[in-house]
C-alpha cells in the first residue's frame, strides 16, 4: 500500500458548487454523485457552524470510494460555501485495508491559490496504524441498533467524536460491507446516495427537527436504552472491540473471522455464534463439529482463518480420543469429512493425524469397527472421507496380513469395501491372500462386485490391475480378471502383458480367451509394441495381431496408423479385417470410414492384384453408395489395371465417386481434368447412363450452393468425346443444374458452360442437342450473365434453323412457324440483348459471319434504341483482338457507314 497512488478531486464555489481541480476525469454517474455530496451537507441555521466534517461512500460505477473532508470556505463571495478535499481510492482497496483511518491523512484544506496541486495523484500513503478509542457512552446502544438488528439508516445525536467514532465502526467492518457503507460525520439533513440513504449519519442537536421521518429505532441519542439494557450479551463483547480496543485478541479473531461475511450489518452474528460454540469444543465434541462447520462457512477459502481452522481442529481430535472407541468412530468420521472439505484443503497433517487415530480405533476392536465403518460409509455412499477410509484400509493391512482377521469378516462389508479398493487398493490383495481355497470365490465375487459399484473406481482400476493379475491363480478367477480388463487403458498394456507372460494361470483357456478380448482387440498397438520384444511368431500371436482388432472405428484406425505399416500384406490383412465386420453388410462406421478416408482405399487398390482383395472391392462398391475411392493416391492409374470382367462397375463407382467429390469440394480441378485424361475414365463417361448420375448431382445441388458451381466445373472439363457420345448424359446433368438455378450465378459458371459448347458448336461436328438446349435457356434468362452462351451457340442452332430439319429436333425448343424459324430465332436474339444488360459486342460474336451480322444489325436498328446499341457494340467490338472479332468489326463498321444497304431477307 505504501506505493499506492491515489487520485484525488477539489470541490468549491465558482459561480455555483463545482469542481475546481481534479488528477482523473470520472464517469458521469460517479462525478454528479462527488458534486452533489461535496456540497454542504444541508441549509445552516442560526445556530448551526460548519466545522470540518468527513464523508465516506462508495461511487456508483464501483470503481472507487470516496474519502472527503470538508471545510467552510470563508474566502466564498456568499455564505454557507464550502471546500471539499476527496480522495479516491480503490474500491477494493478500500474494503480490505487493514487500517483504511491512514487514507485520512492526506485530506487537507484546500486554498484557491493553490488548487493546482490537486491535479496530480497522491503518489503514496503511509502504512501506519492507528487506534480507535473514543470514550463514548452511546456505543453499545449503537452497536445494538446497526449490528444486532440491522437498521439502517442512522442517524446519531450528540457524539462526542463522530470523526473517531466513524473511524472505529469502519475499522471494524469487513470488505463486503465497508465496500458500501456510507458515512457523514455531521450531517444538517439527511444524505443520499443515488439509490439509497446514507448508512450513518452523525447530526448535531439543533438538526434533530430535520430527521422527523426517522423512526425512534433509528436515531441513537441519549434518549438511547444502555448498554445494561443489551438483550444480548455479545453486543458488549463487540461494542468493546469497536470502540474501547479492550480485547485486541478477540478483535483480530473478530476481523479474521468475518472477512467474508454477506453486505449487511447482522452478519456478524456467526461469528458470535461461532464464538460460543467454540468455548465448548474441548467439553463437547458436538459443539465442536458444529463449530467446525460455522467455520467452514465464515473461511470458506482454504487460506482463510487458517490458525483458527488448526486450532479448532486439534481441540476436536483430543475431545474425540478421550471417548469410548465406539463413539469415537463415529465422531471421527464426521471430523474426516469436514476436514476434506475445500475450507480444510490444505491441512494435510491434520488429515495425516485424523487417519492414525482411525487405525488405532479400528485395531482396538476389529470385528465391531469393521461393522461400525461399513455403516458410516453407507450414510455417502460416494463421498466418504478418504483419510477415514485410508485410516481403516491401513488397519486392515496389518490385521490381514498378521491373520488376526478374516477375509469373511470383509467380503459382507459391501459399502466399505468398495470404498477401500479405491483409496488403498492393497487391502484386495491383502483379502486374496488371507482367504483360504473355500473363502476365494467369495472373496473374487466380492472383489468384482465392489469393482463395478461406483465409477470413482476408475481411477483405481490401473493400480487394481498392477497387483491383483499377478495374484490370479486359477480358472475360476475369470469374473474377476474380466472386470479388471474390461476398461483397459492402453498405457497398462504392457504391464499387463508382461503379468500374463510371468503368470502360468493365463494359459487356461477361459482366461487367454479373457485376455485376448480385452487385451488383444482392443489395445493392439500396445500389444504389438509388447510383443516385438518378444517371439511372437506362434499362430496364437499372429492370431492376435489379425483378429484381435475390435470390430470398431477405433480398430481400424490402430490397424491403419500403427501396426499395418510394419507389415508387407497390408492390403490382406485390411481386406480381413473389413470383410470380417462385414459379415452381412459393411456396419454404419465402417461405412463412413470408406466415405471419408482415402488411405483405405489406396491400400485396397494397391492390392487389387490379388483375387481376395479384389473380391472386397467389388463387394463393397456394390453396398457403398459414397466413397473416398477417388481421393486415394494415384488411384486414377491404379483403377485402370483394375482385374477382372466386372472391372467396369468399379470403374463407374469410382468416376461417380470423382464427381461427388468435386461438388463437395474434395478435388480440385486439376485432378478432375487429369482423371478426363485418362482413356479408361471417358470409356466408361461415354457408357454411362444418365440416370446414374442423377442421383449424385440431385443430392449434392439440395446440400449445398457450393455444389452447384462446382458442378459447372465438371461440365467444363467434360472430355470432348463423351459430349458427342454421351450427350444424354451431359444433358441431364445441365438440366439438373438449370431446374435447380443458382441465386448467384457468377460469370465463371457461365464461362464453363461456354467452353464446353466451344467443344461443340464448331468446326465439322456440332452437337446441336447441347447448343439448343444453352440458347434456349439463356435467350429465356437474360437477367443472368449468359451472352457468351448466346455468342458461342447461335451460329450453329441458326444454321440448322435455316436447314429443312425437322421442328420436333430436342435442340430446337421454341414454338416458331415452320415458315421461318431462322427469322424467329433471329427475332429473338435482337429482343434478348436489347432489354439485357448483355455486353452488345457479344450480339456481334453471336452472328459469327459477316452476312449473318448484317442481318441481325439491320432488325436491331429498327428496334427504339437500336442504333446507338449497334454503336455499342462496335465499341465493345473493337477491344477484342482476334481475327474473328475484327472481322466483325469491320462488317458493322460498314453497316453503321451504310445501314440502307439491301437485303433480301432479314
Amino acid at each position: 500500500m505504501s506505493t499506492q497512488i491515489l487520485h484525488q478531486l477539489v470541490h468549491g464555489y465558482s459561480h455555483g458548487h463545482s469542481l475546481l481541480a481534479g488528477s482523473t476525469q470520472l464517469e458521469r454517474g460517479d462525478m454528479d454523485l462527488v458534486a452533489r455530496l461535496s456540497d454542504l451537507s444541508g441549509t445552516l441555521g442560526p445556530e448551526l457552524e460548519i466545522a470540518p466534517y468527513l464523508s465516506l461512500y462508495p461511487l456508483p460505477s464501483k470503481r472507487f470510494f470516496a474519502l472527503a473532508r470538508t471545510w467552510a470556505d470563508e474566502l466564498a463571495p456568499r455564505t454557507g460555501c464550502v471546500l471539499t478535499h476527496t480522495i479516491l481510492i480503490p474500491l477494493k482497496d478500500w474494503a480490505e485495508d487493514d487500517y483504511p483511518i491512514r487514507f485520512a491523512r492526506y485530506l487537507r484544506a484546500p486554498r484557491r491559490d493553490s488548487v493546482a496541486e490537486y491535479e496530480v495523484p497522491i503518489q503514496s500513503i503511509p502504512d501506519t496504524e492507528r487506534t480507535c478509542a473514543p470514550n463514548e457512552p452511546l456505543a453499545i446502544s449503537f452497536v445494538q441498533r446497526y449490528f444486532g438488528e440491522g437498521l439502517t439508516p442512522l442517524v446519531w445525536f450528540g457524539a462526542l467524536e463522530p470523526e473517531l467514532v466513524a473511524w472505529c465502526v469502519v475499522q471494524i467492518l469487513w470488505p463486503s460491507l465497508r465496500a458500501r457503507f456510507a458515512c457523514c460525520t455531521l450531517a444538517l439533513q439527511p444524505r443520499t446516495l443515488d439509490e439509497r440513504p446514507f448508512d450513518l449519519l452523525f447530526a448535531p442537536l439543533p438538526t434533530f427537527s430535520r430527521f422527523s421521518d426517522f423512526s425512534r429505532d433509528h436515531i441513537v441519542d441519549s434518549r438511547s436504552p444502555s448498554g445494561d439494557g443489551a438483550t444480548e450479551p455479545w453486543f458488549q463483547s463487540l461494542s468493546g472491540c469497536v470502540f474501547e480496543a479492550s480485547n485486541i485478541a478477540l478483535t483480530q479473531r473478530i476481523r479474521a473471522l468475518s472477512a467474508d461475511l454477506d453486505p449487511y450489518p447482522t452478519a456478524i452474528r456467526r461469528v458470535f455464534f461461532y464464538l460460543e460454540l467454540e468455548e465448548r469444543v474441548s467439553t463437547s465434541p458436538t459443539a465442536a463439529l458444529g463449530a467446525l462447520d460455522l467455520l467452514e462457512t465464515l473461511a470458506p477459502q482454504p487460506f482463510g482463518a487458517q490458525q483458527e481452522k488448526r486450532s479448532l481442529a486439534l481441540t476436536t481430535l483430543r475431545a474425540i480420543e478421550r471417548l469410548h472407541p465406539h463413539e469415537a468412530l463415529e465422531l471421527l468420521y464426521l471430523l474426516c469429512q469436514r476436514l476434506q472439505g475445500p475450507s480444510f484443503a490444505s491441512h494435510h497433517a491434520l488429515q495425516e493425524e485424523a487417519q492414525e487415530l482411525v487405525q488405532q480405533l479400528v485395531k482396538a476392536d476389529p470385528e465391531h469397527s469393521i461393522r461400525q465403518a461399513n455403516l458410516l460409509a453407507a450414510r455417502h455412499p460416494g463421498a466418504a472421507p478418504r483419510s477415514f477410509i485410508l485410516g481403516v484400509g491401513d488397519a486392515l493391512l496389518t490385521l490381514l496380513t498378521d491373520h488376526v482377521l478374516l477375509g469373511s469378516t470383509l467380503v459382507t462389508q459391501d459399502t466399505l469395501g468398495e470404498r477401500l479398493i479405491i483409496h488403498r487398493p492393497e487391502v484386495a490383495v491383502a483379502l486374496l491372500r488371507a482367504g483360504g481355497s473355500g473363502d476365494r470365490k467369495r472373496v473374487i465375487s466380492a472383489l468384482v462386485a465392489w469393482c463395478r459399484a461406483d465409477d470413482q473406481v476408475i481411477d483405481a482400476r490401473s493400480a487394481l490391475r498392477r497387483i491383483l493379475l499377478p495374484e490370479i491363480a486359477k480358472s475360476t478367477d475369470a469374473p474377476l480378471v474380466e472386470e479388471l480388463l474390461r476398461d483397459l487403458d492402453p498405457d497398462d498394456v504392457p504391464e499387463i502383458c508382461s503379468a500374463v507372460e510371468r503368470v502360468d494361470a493365463f494359459r487356461f483357456r477361459p482366461l487367454s480367451e479373457l485376455v485376448a478380448r480385452f487385451v488383444g482387440e482392443r489395445h493392439p498397438s500396445s500389444v504389438q509394441k509388447w510383443c516385438r520384444t518378444h517371439s511372437w511368431h506362434t499362430y496364437q500371436i499372429a492370431a492376435l495381431i489379425t483378429a484381435g482388432y475390435p470390430p470398431t472405428a477405433e480398430g481400424l484406425h490402430e490397424l491403419l496408423t500403427a501396426e499395418i505399416t510394419n507389415v508387407t500384406n497390408r492390403p490382406l490383412l485390411l481386406s480381413a479385417f473389413i470383410e470380417r465386420v462385414s459379415e452381412y453388410s459393411p456396419p454404419a462406421w465402417l461405412v463412413s470410414l470408406l466415405e471419408t478416408d482415402s488411405r483405405l482405399w489406396e491400400l485396397l487398390l494397391e492390392g487389387a492384384g490379388d483375387s481376395e482383395v479384389a473380391d472386397v472391392v467389388l463387394r463393397l462398391v456394390r453396398d457403398l453408395r459414397r466413397s473416398a475411392m477417388a481421393r486415394a493416391s494415384e488411384a486414377e492409374r491404379t483403377l485402370e489395371r483394375f482385374p477382372g470382367k466386372n472391372a467396369s462397375n468399379v470403374h463407374e463407382h469410382a468416376v461417380r465417386q470423382l464427381l461427388a467429390d468435386q461438388l463437395e469440394g474434395f478435388c480440385d480441378l486439376e485432378k478432375l481434368q487429369r482423371w478426363f485424361a485418362e482413356p479408361w475414365v471417358v470409356e466408361t463417361l461415354v457408357h454411362a447412363s444418365a440416370g446414374s448420375f442423377r442421383t449424385i448431382v440431385t443430392d449434392h445441388l439440395i446440400r449445398s450452393e457450393t455444389a452447384w458451381l462446382r458442378a459447372w466445373e465438371v461440365i467444363e472439363s467434360m472430355p470432348e468425346l463423351v459430349a458427342f457420345k454421351n450427350t444424354a448424359l451431359l444433358q441431364e446433368v445441365i438440366s439438373l443444374l438449370l431446374e435447380s438455378l443458382s441465386a448467384n450465378w457468377v460469370p465463371a459458371s457461365t464461362e464453363s458452360w461456354r467452353h464446353l459448347l466451344s467443344k461443340v458448336s464448331g468446326g465439322d461436328h456440332v452437337q446441336l442437342d447441347l447448343c439448343g438446349q444453352a440458347l434456349h435457356f439463356a435467350l429465356e434468362h437474360i437477367r443472368l450473365p449468359l451472352a457468351e452462351v448466346v455468342a458461342e451457340t447461335f451460329y450453329p442452332v441458326h444454321n440448322a434453323a435455316m436447314s429443312d430439319r425437322p421442328v420436333q429436333r430436342s435442340w430446337l425448343l421454341w414454338s416458331f412457324a415452320d415458315w421461318d424459324k431462322a427469322k424467329d430465332l433471329r427475332r429473338s436474339l435482337v429482343d434478348s440483348f436489347l432489354h439485357s444488360d448483355w455486353n452488345p459486342a457479344q450480339f456481334a460474336l453471336s452472328a459469327r459471319e459477316p452476312w449473318l451480322l448484317t442481318k441481325l444489325c439491320r432488325r436491331m436498328r429498327r428496334q427504339w434504341g437500336g442504333p446507338q446499341y449497334l454503336e455499342k457494340a462496335y465499341a465493345g467490338l473493337k477491344k477484342f483482338s482476334d481475327p474473328k472479332a475484327q472481322e466483325l468489326a469491320s462488317a458493322l463498321s460498314q453497316f453503321l457507314r451504310n445501314p440502307d444497304v439491301s437485303e433480301e431477307w432479314d
